[in-house]
């Protein structure tokens, strides 16, 4: 049984659609801790996500960046690291899961 048409589904946004529009802010976010991460003279950071969309992580990967995505049982046993210390011009950079 059904409780809603799909007429009336049709005013809200699909879970796929909201998926595809919270990757480049969660690209955006990404990059301003690894930002101020670099402003504080470190050279890796754990992000504040406790894991990053796949292709959240690719992106990373192609501007030379190291992550390592470690996924637990939930999201307080993950966390996503990315690392810049091994960067070279020109080179992509690696993305790991563990």
């Amino acid at each position: 049984m059904t409780l809603f048409t799909q007429e009336e589904l049709n005013d809200f946004m699909t879970a796929d659609s909201a998926r595809k529009q919270s990757m480049m802010p969660q690209l955006q976010k990404c990059m301003k801790e690894i930002q101020d991460s670099i402003c504080n003279g470190q050279k890796h950071t754990t992000l504040m996500f406790e894991s990053v969309y796949p292709e959240v992580a690719e992106a990373l990967a192609t501007l030379g960046y190291d992550v390592e995505i470690e996924e637990g049982c939930n999201a307080l046993d993950s966390s996503t690291t990315v690392n810049w210390s091994k960067a070279e011009p020109d080179k992509k950079g690696t993305v790991t899961y563990k």
